[in-house]
């Protein structure tokens, strides 16, 4: 204003709601959708399927959604989550058809659970996630090199003219051969299989490693690889 007053904020009355945790997939076309975009992109989806949802106060209200770690763009993902707190219950099944019928291609809604108030929000709950990375070769060779690298006590990498160890990241390497692999590849629309590397890496320490550097020290090269879940 001319006084150089601020304006005043427009409440609106609404319930604290039902808090829900969803998890979805992003795969296809939904893999290039930033972690910040998909905040707006489920704002748009729960009201195109008329879901009404408790939004934050303050100057600027928005929905409260709370997300999970963020992932690498153009990567796929099986496990994705985010919460969410609703204005009025809904069952699991009609919640999760109702968005399923309005999401654009790639993305799915899998699975949708209430919380109660005293549960941890995600960013204190998610410390690891499984990695799946694409292989080449005989699993025999590769399940040598994954136990060599298991057996190194330091898992050195260089970010920025700085080499440190993340080894204490990687909590645990094995591979999926066979009809395993065969089943993740179709999901995720990888060509036939060859052997399948999955890791498990702890979540919001500084120096993770990344599924990039962990594709480099097993000679895997510019392997694809996809998130198949998060784990609390």
């Amino acid at each position: 204003s001319r006084t150089g007053r601020r304006t005043p904020r427009v409440d609106f009355a609404q319930g604290r709601g039902v808090r829900v945790r969803l998890r979805y997939t992003k795969l296809e076309r939904a893999v290039y959708t930033s972690h910040l975009d998909m905040v707006r992109l489920l704002a748009r989806v729960f009201r195109r399927a008329q879901i009404s949802v408790i939004y934050t106060q303050g100057f600027h209200p928005k929905p409260a959604f709370s997300f999970g770690p963020a992932w690498s763009l153009g990567a796929p993902s099986l496990g994705e989550l985010c919460e969410v707190r609703l204005d009025e219950p809904l069952a699991a099944p009609d919640l999760l058809s109702r968005l399923n019928q309005v999401v654009p291609e790639g993305l799915c809604f899998v699975g949708a659970r209430v919380l109660a108030d005293g549960e941890p929000p995600l960013a204190k709950l998610v410390n690891a996630a499984d990695v799946v990375l694409e292989a080449t070769g005989a699993a025999a060779e590769l399940g040598e090199r994954v136990r060599a690298l298991l057996a190194n006590e330091e898992l050195l990498v260089e970010r920025k003219g700085q080499t440190f160890s993340v080894r204490a990241s990687l909590l645990g390497l094995d591979i999926v051969d066979g009809a395993g692999a065969r089943r993740l590849c179709d999901v995720l629309g990888w060509p036939a299989p060859s052997p399948l590397v999955v890791a498990r890496l702890s979540c919001g320490a500084e120096r993770s490693v990344r599924p990039r550097e962990l594709a480099e020290r097993l000679g895997l090269g510019e392997a694809r690889y996809a998130r198949v879940s998060l784990w609390t």
